[in-house]
């Protein structure tokens, strides 16, 4: 049986269901709407300079555009761009110091998930 308030596909228990093959339409409806949900809130990490940043933004919050463009190997008008629609995607904060822009990871669920998704890739990654 599910865990209140978490939805069904993480608080499933293994052998909850009577016959495991069979399916009903509400689990079916959860399960497309958390894949939906994920391919979300991962869209931002397909793309590896926006994943770049960031991975930057939760390491090191406070680096400017330019910073970034030279770690990235980017011109300033991408990085520029990227920082922009991840701003609009809600995953940045940028404030200016005098004529610098500054990025940081614009709340703490969000810095969680990118050290989340830090984590998973470096063990992943060790496994190979």
């Amino acid at each position: 049986m599910p865990t209140p308030g978490c939805p069904w596909p993480l608080a499933i228990e293994p052998d909850a269901a009577p016959n495991p093959r069979i399916v009903s339409a509400n689990e079916a409806a959860a399960t497309e709407r958390m894949a939906e949900d994920a391919r979300r809130v991962m869209e931002p990490f397909g793309n590896s300079k926006r994943c770049q940043i960031l991975l930057y933004a939760e390491h090191r919050p406070g680096l400017s555009i330019g910073e970034l463009s030279s770690l990235l190997a980017c011109s300033v008008s991408v990085v520029s761009q990227y920082v922009a629609q991840l701003e609009r995607q809600g995953w940045l904060r940028v404030t200016r110091a005098g004529r610098r822009r500054l990025v940081q990871v614009s709340d703490p669920q969000r810095r969680q998930a990118i050290r989340a998704l830090r984590l998973m890739i470096a063990g992943l990654a060790a496994r190979d």
